[in-house]
């Protein structure tokens, strides 16, 4: 058996984005069937399984681990366990969760050709800031009002971050001013806009991206760089 490390650097129009890779070959049936990697993680912070966070964007779960601070916001993404044989066939795979241990558990049998290959890459979560001024707000406010959590967050990003077409379910979190609010707790942007108090010109809007899953937040056709909103 035997391990690799590699810490990865990439610039996408301007910005740097950062993973982790290990991979892991196991050279022959007597290699261990089970690999730990533990998390040195702040006090609060835990990893969860991607159909364990939030049951409203259970379609979009793909196997991914999350790293989730003590304000319930994923911090890093794990990609999903993966492993292939020397003929290129899948291994099964999986992961477990023990506190801050990830287990994967590689099944191979007696048609697994060796060696096999399997591994994983983490990335931490980007943060950027839009701009919106009051009456950005309030296009929002009209355009989505009474509408739920979900066509909020997208109309964040649909919006603010000047995407095209919705990436739906990458912002969980947004902040006016300096006062974060979470997504899952207002039911419109009527709340929310009332809560932006008129004498602001301009409201700050971070977002907090994630990679992975069919809401991947990727920048389409490069599945190592994570997208960040434009800052204004």
């Amino acid at each position: 058996m035997s391990v690799g490390v590699q810490a990865l650097k990439e610039e996408n129009s301007g910005t740097l984005c950062e993973s982790v890779k290990t991979l892991v070959a196991m050279n022959n049936a007597n290699a261990p069937k089970e690999y730990d990697f533990t998390f040195d993680l702040p006090e609060g912070y835990r990893l969860v399984k991607d159909y364990d966070y939030n049951d409203e964007f259970d379609e979009y779960d793909c196997g991914q681990i999350f790293v989730v601070n003590d304000q319930d916001e994923t911090v890093c993404t794990i990609d999903p366990a993966w492993a292939k044989d020397a003929n290129g066939e899948v291994v099964e795979t999986m992961y477990e969760i023990n506190g801050t241990t990830l287990t994967q558990i590689v099944n191979t049998d007696e048609n697994t050709a060796y060696p096999v290959v399997t591994g994983s890459a983490s990335h931490p979560n980007k943060t950027s800031v839009y701009y919106l001024k009051k009456a950005g707000v309030k296009d929002l406010r009209d355009k989505y009002t009474e509408q739920g959590a979900l066509k909020l967050c997208t109309g964040l990003v649909e919006t603010a971050a000047s995407y095209k077409q919705p990436v739906v379910g990458v912002c969980k979190t947004f902040v006016f001013i300096n006062e974060t609010y979470s997504g899952y707790k207002y039911a419109s942007w009527n709340s929310v806009y009332a809560k932006v108090g008129k004498k602001y010109a301009k409201v700050a809007v971070v977002f907090r991206w994630r990679n992975g899953g069919k809401n991947s937040g990727y920048i389409p056709k490069n599945e190592n760089v994570t997208v960040v909103s434009k800052i204004s």
